[in-house]
């Protein structure tokens, strides 16, 4: 789902998809890692409400 907050998007991501899943207990700065099919993808955490 995509939010908007003023002139900002915000895109939020649910704690039971993957990526969601990967990202509890994460902070600014983290790295985050998701295996989709055969693709390993990396994720940077820029900001946490």
């Amino acid at each position: 789902m995509k939010l908007v907050s003023g002139a900002q998007l915000i895109q939020v991501i649910s704690s039971e998809a993957p990526l969601g899943r990967a990202m509890l207990g994460k902070y600014e700065g983290d790295e985050v890692w998701i295996q989709v099919a055969p693709i390993r993808q990396q994720f940077e955490v820029l900001r946490v409400n």
